[in-house]
């Protein structure tokens, strides 16, 4: 009997182990596995639940998140909105109404804009950045003598602001000031150094006081310190035709065609110094070519007009005379 048994146990010694049941692998598994869901779990309560609790919060914050993504994405309606929505929290922060006009300006709505920069001064009538780009928004919309208005308050208390006194330069030049444009572009090329968009304004500053010499000069640097500086070709164009240089007048605004080959503006001027040079089928051309650009620039009629009457297009002239008092009857 003990020998039977010591063989058998012997025997059992002997046997390899057997692999551990598949259930305790599977179970092993199945416990890594809800490990990691509850760590998962865990890490979204820790970081997308304080978020959610932050915006609910603090839903001004959140709103202005939203406002600058959209305007990143130049979604500007949802940022108009997203601005609005904030504006019922905040309805006196000059730097949210100011935010809210620049969405407007880029979607286009410049007159809303302007509104909006109005309702940012009331809150803040010092906002230096609300004044300013009220000014440009009403250079934009071609309210010029308003423009300078705003620049005048802005350089009453900070006179040093030369990008500033750069822009009045530029709207003085506009509202038929070329005295005050040019000695405010006077002074800015005085305390930055040359620029070549001073030297263009202080030049038609020059040139609209009848002083050819110095505005042509101006012109001569701007272009030797920028050459692709299309308005400063076209200005010494109309300054070579004041002082009767057809030829190279045509020359030059034909580089500032080609360097800026969308603007009515210079097909017009070209025009010009075409007709002086009996050029009266070129001179049609370039103002035909003006009015596809801009349909409704009674200049464009105007001076073709004048250059179909020379042209002995009688019934062309009459014509375009007609369209030209339609659009400008004063």
């Amino acid at each position: 009997m003990r020998k039977r048994v010591s063989n058998r146990l012997g025997q059992w010694k002997q046997r390899p182990a057997e692999d551990p049941p598949r259930r305790s692998r599977i179970g092993l598994f199945g416990i890594l596995f809800c490990a990691l869901l509850l760590a998962a779990a865990a890490g979204y309560r820790f970081y997308y639940q304080p978020t959610q609790a932050v915006a609910q919060a603090d839903p001004l914050a959140s709103l202005l998140r939203l406002a600058e993504r959209s305007v990143a994405s130049a979604d500007f309606t949802t940022a108009i909105e997203n601005y609005q929505q904030a504006l019922r929290i905040e309805p006196r922060d000059a730097d949210l109404i100011c935010k809210l006009a620049d969405a407007q300006a880029a979607s286009g709505d410049v007159p809303a804009a302007i509104e909006s920069y109005g309702r940012a001064l009331e809150a803040d009538p010092n906002h230096v950045t609300a004044l300013t780009r009220r000014a440009e928004a009403y250079s934009q919309n071609g309210d010029h003598k308003s423009a300078v208005a705003d620049y005048d308050r802005i350089l009453e208390r900070h006179a040093d602001n030369n990008d500033v006194r750069a822009k009045r330069a530029a709207a003085r030049l506009a509202v038929g000031d070329p005295q005050g444009a040019a000695e405010d572009a006077g002074r800015v090329l005085s305390a930055s150094g040359n620029r070549a968009d001073m030297l263009v304004v202080r030049a038609r500053g020059y040139l609209q006081q009848g002083q050819i010499g110095p505005a042509e000069d101006d012109l001569n640097l701007a272009i030797e310190m920028a050459p692709d500086h299309a308005e400063a070709w076209n200005a010494r164009g109309q300054t070579r035709l004041r002082r009767g240089d057809a030829a190279a007048a045509e020359a030059d605004q034909t580089r500032a065609i080609q360097l800026h080959p969308v603007s009515p503006e210079y097909y017009i001027d070209r025009a010009m110094a075409r007709r002086v040079s009996d050029n009266l089928s070129g001179a049609v051309a370039d103002l035909s070519k003006a009015l596809e650009l801009r349909p409704n620039d009674a200049r464009a009629y105007l001076e073709r007009a004048n250059a179909r009457r020379d042209r002995g297009d009688r019934h062309g002239a009459v014509d375009d005379y007609t369209q030209a008092i339609r659009l400008a009857p004063d």
